[in-house]
């Protein structure tokens, strides 16, 4: 009997252990029901196309935005007002994420929560997570207010990551507050003017008199400033295109 009650305790104290070193590692907006911190609200959705979101080039960096760069309201595939209906199939709006983290295990795993201010309810409506292309969905019930995603050992990394929001079978769904969830350790810091996302050697090779050269692909993203006329937005707001780099490596061969 002591040994059983012995072992609850340590069990107890190692479930404790855990959950205390998880800590909030990036917050956006605040956990209150309202969605007024965020870009456009509170009834500005009729200007999110005109706003540049959701055609993948606005792309939001955490930790150097801040709430009110980021729309309150992801529209799905019978968004009327954000040029889609019933005919319009698949919804193609995203909402990227770039966040650069430190002290990244892959041994750990990370959680997501996405609180919901107010929804559009139908009927086998969900909200899709990618991960760095791995792809998490969690279904939506009338009454949802929180939206848990586990984010498994290895899919989020050291240094760049991307995550990306899709809202499919439904019109729209209100932001409230995100949070990522964590390790103490695993720390967000901030991307920088140009981010390097990718490198890779070409599967060609470039002719330079005598000698042949091996491009270099660098696939960065470049800061932009987003147009931010007739909208809700302050001035200053920061939109980003991708641009592909293309960098010449000596290869040292000749003819």
């Amino acid at each position: 009997m002591k040994q059983v009650i012995l072992q609850m305790i340590l069990f107890t104290c190692c479930i404790a252990n855990l959950y205390s070193q998880q800590h909030t590692i990036w917050q956006l907006g605040r956990k209150d029901l309202s969605s007024e911190e965020f870009a456009l609200a509170p009834d500005g959705k009729d200007k999110f196309i005109i706003s540049g979101f959701g055609d993948n080039k606005f792309v939001f960096y955490a930790g150097e935005n801040i709430s009110a760069d980021f729309p309150y309201i992801i529209p799905g595939p019978t968004a009327e007002w954000a040029g889609f209906s019933y005919w319009a199939g698949q919804c193609r709006i995203q909402l990227p994420i770039l966040m650069k983290l430190s002290n990244v295990n892959i041994q750990d795993k990370y959680q997501c929560d996405i609180f919901i201010a107010n929804m559009e309810y139908e009927p086998e409506m969900f909200l899709r997570l990618e991960v760095n292309g791995k792809s998490y969905d969690s279904p939506i019930k009338p009454d949802t207010k929180q939206l848990t995603y586990s984010i498994q050992p290895g899919d989020l990394k050291e240094g760049y990551n991307k995550i990306i929001m899709q809202l499919f079978n439904s019109k729209s769904l209100t932001f409230d507050a995100i949070h990522l969830n964590g390790p103490q350790q695993t720390q967000i810091e901030k991307i920088g003017d140009i981010p390097i996302i990718s490198m890779k050697m070409a599967d060609y090779e470039l002719k330079q008199g005598k000698a042949k050269t091996q491009p270099l692909l660098l696939k960065t993203i470049a800061k932009k400033i987003r147009n931010t006329e007739n909208t809700n937005q302050p001035k200053g707001d920061i939109q980003t295109s991708r641009r592909r780099g293309e960098y010449l490596r000596n290869s040292n061969r000749k003819d």
